[in-house]
């Protein structure tokens, strides 16, 4: 009985090796003919000339707005240089700023704040990643009105990642005016 016992364990143990080595079997084959239809297809396809339309790649723009005299220009200095700087001009128009590391590039498009230039902030949202919008923390009296168009601006565009930014509080605050 131990004689037919050591058999039939022999021979449940030929036939998982067997199941084991098909399936093995099955797929090397499997992978070798995908292979072979892949390099198939790319030798085809090295014949023939397509016409591709440039491809546009989404453009990586962050947007910074904010009113005249928020110090928009100064952050951008300050990512750009490492440093801060506290004299600058105010921005008549738009004020690119490109930083590149390797294959990757950022582009910082700043649209000057004055009431002149700020009714055409919502023509760059559609190109935007993300918003920076800059507040002057210093200057309480027109907090309202970078509030206010703060608002006008996520209204445009809701689903905009947003940052805003007080800047300035490195600087002392102005003594309250009694009255």
């Amino acid at each position: 009985m131990s004689g037919f016992r050591g058999m039939g364990l022999a021979v449940a143990m030929l036939a998982a090796s067997g199941g084991v080595a098909y399936v093995t079997w099955s797929y090397i084959s499997a992978k070798r003919k995908k292979q072979e239809q892949t390099q198939e297809l790319v030798a085809e396809l090295d014949h023939i000339q397509l016409e591709r339309p440039e491809v546009q790649h989404p453009r990586k723009q962050v947007l910074v707005l904010g009113l005249d005299g928020s110090g928009k220009t100064s952050v951008l200095n300050s990512i750009v240089t490492n440093r801060g700087s506290h004299s600058t001009a105010p921005t008549e128009g738009i004020h690119a700023v490109c930083l590149t590391n390797g294959k990757s590039r950022m582009e910082f498009l700043e649209v000057g704040g004055s009431e002149k230039l700020r009714p055409f902030w919502e023509k760059y949202l559609d190109n935007a990643l993300a918003l920076v919008y800059v507040v002057d923390s210093t200057d309480h009296s027109r907090l309202p009105l970078a509030k206010m168009h703060l608002h006008q601006v996520v209204q445009q565009n809701s689903m905009l990642p947003l940052v805003v930014l007080a800047n300035k509080q490195d600087l002392q605050m102005p003594p309250p005016i009694c009255r």
